[in-house]
């Protein structure tokens, strides 16, 4: 699925400002409409990932991958979050 990147525009803007509780929020408000595509599970990851809830961020980056399997973004946040918990054979 193509997405419209309007649609992750005020999520992406609040979460380079540093408000990712309001950019989860936003995510979260087009998950009807795009929750069968890599640009909100990717974006819905790294928002967990920066609120630190390495669960959440985990399986919407995994939830991701299926869709762009050669991007490395995924992989990199998970690597980061792997070494961040301590569990360095996942990383």
């Amino acid at each position: 699925m193509l997405t419209n990147q309007k649609d992750f525009k005020l999520a992406m803007k609040l979460s380079n400002q540093g408000r990712f509780n309001e950019a989860k929020t936003s995510m979260l408000g087009i998950h009807e409409k795009y929750q069968a595509c890599f640009d909100f599970y990717y974006y819905l990851g790294a928002i967990y990932f920066h609120l630190h809830d390495w669960a959440n961020a985990v399986k919407f980056l995994y939830l991701s991958i299926p869709y762009r399997e050669l991007s490395p973004l995924p992989y990199h946040l998970l690597g980061q979050i792997f070494i961040e918990i301590g569990d360095f054979s996942k990383a």
